[in-house]
């Protein structure tokens, strides 16, 4: 490649000015290389400038999608409660037709046809509630907790974060409500973002040893992980406690208050490997685990 000289590079500039109709035949050749270098500077900060609205609107697109899907999944969330509601209210509903339709002095036969429809409606109220582990009522229930903890999970860490891709942010959403999927990588995808500072919470009281900060999460890794860890996150006023194997499962989830963060995790990790080879539901074993170690009781313990 050849270098021009400062004589070749001015006489290639007067007549590329001179193409563009903008001859420099009145000027020095020195103020035709101050010419070129301004028009260099200007375009340049015209070029960071189209750049950085570039980004500016890819924010804008990014929020605009982010925000729709956390509007649909708060439907989905809503549709899934109602659903839920509209079972035990159809269950009630039962019992209250067959009394209103009662006379005065009902016969024996119709007193005990009312109680049957009793007893069956509370034989399907316990179906739903998980009493009985092998109906296909509880294992519908447990799909649906499981959905709505993943929501809630998604939607509570991802939001807690600035500048997340649009792409995996909506991968992360899908995979929530899809019961095939799974949301192991979710405190991954968070740390691509930056953390909003009026949402990053003080350094939680149960901080100590085997715990770590993860930036998105806190984890408690006693033995470096073998035996299975408790992850921490917050969603508001409230601390998610996922309990997970030493590959990444889901064993149980809960909810705890801060002040006993610190008791449950190393009896929940201390289970997590036999759990790992057992039936059972997620939440319920938070549940069972912990029962009577919380100093209060948050809504929903076990989700």
């Amino acid at each position: 490649m050849t270098t021009l000289t400062a004589v070749d590079r001015v006489a290639q500039l007067r007549k590329q000015y001179a193409i563009q109709g903008e001859p420099l035949d009145a000027l020095s050749d020195l103020d035709v290389l101050n010419r070129y270098a301004v028009d260099c500077e200007r375009e340049r900060i015209a070029i960071n400038d189209r750049y950085m609205s570039v980004l500016v609107e890819q924010r804008k697109h990014g929020d605009a999608v982010r925000t729709a899907e956390r509007i649909d999944l708060a439907r989905r969330a809503d549709a899934y409660a109602r659903a839920a509601v509209d079972r035990w209210i159809t269950d009630l509903t039962r019992i209250l037709r067959a009394v209103e339709v009662l006379p005065d002095c009902p016969k024996p036969e119709r007193v005990a046809l009312v109680k049957q429809i009793a007893t069956d409606t509370r034989h399907m109220i316990s179906l739903r509630s998980g009493a009985r582990s092998d109906s296909g009522f509880d294992r519908i229930a447990e799909a649906d907790r499981l959905a709505l903890h993943n929501v809630r999970s998604v939607v509570g860490v991802l939001g807690a974060q600035d500048g997340l891709p649009v792409g995996e942010v909506i991968r992360m959403l899908k995979a929530a409500l899809d019961p095939a999927q799974n949301i192991r990588d979710l405190f991954m995808v968070a740390d691509t973002g930056t953390p909003k500072a009026e949402l990053r919470p003080q350094p939680p009281l149960f901080l100590g040893d085997d715990w770590s900060d993860r930036v998105s999460f806190y984890a408690y890794e006693p033995d470096a992980g073998t035996r299975g860890r408790v992850v921490a996150y917050a969603i508001g006023d409230q601390w998610h406690l996922d309990v997970q194997t030493s590959t990444g499962g889901l064993v149980a989830y809960g909810i705890a208050a801060e002040q006993d963060v610190a008791a449950m995790a190393p009896l929940l990790v201390g289970r997590a490997q036999a759990w790992a080879k057992e039936p059972g539901y997620a939440w319920r074993r938070f549940q069972d685990a912990t029962k009577g170690m919380a100093t209060d009781n948050p809504a929903g313990a076990a989700e």
